[in-house]
């Protein structure tokens, strides 16, 4: 996967404009743990209210020049797709958050 994405950004949940750009170190662990991660039922997720308050922007930009958006509720550790993240990329994503400010 880690040769598909080129690079992963935090973006602003104003506007969506690019406000940081996760370091290479960060980009690889984050790749690296996603594959590990379990898709949850979201119908679930949203009943225990698991996609409620604070969110990120993250967007993955592939090496052909494709973006998409993942939603990440800080929280819970969820995503808007139905994934609940590790320790491991909690870990990564405060630290790259914390990289912003």
């Amino acid at each position: 996967m880690g040769k598909l994405v080129k690079n992963i950004y935090i973006e602003s949940t104003e506007d969506g404009s690019r406000i940081h750009t996760f370091s290479q170190t960060s980009k690889e662990n984050f790749l690296n743990a996603w594959l590990n991660l379990k898709l949850e039922d979201i119908e679930t997720l949203n009943k225990n209210g698991q996609h409620d308050g604070s969110l990120v922007f993250l967007e993955i930009e592939l090496n052909n020049g494709v973006t998409f958006r993942e939603v990440y509720w800080t929280e819970y550790n969820t995503f808007h797709s139905g994934i609940v993240g590790s320790k491991h990329i909690k870990d990564i994503l405060e630290y790259e958050l914390s990289n912003t400010r």
